[in-house]
């Protein structure tokens, strides 16, 4: 996870209207597919090239509702 990546998409999501902290929309990007939705457009708007699951990555976020990617089971283990 990368800390500054994960504060700069959380004060877009502010910018944007959100009012919760930081955990909060942690929280809600981690548990709701619409949000991280809004918070990967809002971010590859603001220049991001990666994809969703590269954002996920990078937020810390993991697997998403709605996803078939479990950040848990390594190459290994699938």
């Amino acid at each position: 996870m990368n800390k500054e990546a994960l504060n700069d998409a959380y004060q877009l999501f502010t910018g944007a209207g959100y009012s919760g902290n930081i955990q909060d929309f942690t929280n809600l990007i981690s548990s709701d597919s619409n949000a991280f939705n809004d918070a990967y457009n809002l971010f590859s708007q603001a220049g991001y090239g990666g994809s969703e699951l590269d954002f996920s990555n990078l937020v810390g976020v993991g697997k998403v509702q709605g996803s078939t990617v479990d950040p848990t089971m390594s190459q290994k283990t699938m």
